[in-house]
């Protein structure tokens, strides 16, 4: 189960790449909430590393700066990441503990739809 300083953690990684990306790109929080159609409050509190955003809204600020979502996601330099520590909840746990519930249903519901298309 992902911890309160992981979730911690995974909203600064967030924060720090937007901000990073907002500075090379020349973009305000202001832009990012016009341009996405997004509350200015909820632009800035992901700048802020206060809230992480849902998927959706990741993938839309991916698009809105021609990036993959990892480079949101992830921290910067990690391509050849250690191996999981056994007890230590993966990288995939953590991102999705960090969903909202309602974004964590539909996501269960993608891949039940995907697993049953398989067969």
């Amino acid at each position: 189960m992902i911890q309160y300083n992981d979730a911690e953690r995974l909203r600064e990684i967030f924060s720090a790449n937007l901000t990073s990306y907002m500075k090379k790109r020349g973009k305000t929080v202001a832009d990012i909430a016009a341009d996405l159609d997004v509350p200015y409050t909820t632009a800035a509190s992901w700048a802020k590393a206060e809230k992480y955003p849902r998927m959706d809204k990741v993938q839309a600020l991916a698009d809105y700066f021609n990036v993959s979502k990892s480079e949101l996601i992830e921290e910067p330099g990690n391509e050849n990441e250690k191996p999981a520590v056994p007890g230590e909840p993966s990288e995939m746990e953590q991102l999705f503990t960090a969903l909202s519930p309602r974004d964590r249903k539909v996501l269960l519901e993608l891949a039940k739809n995907l697993k049953e298309n398989e067969q």
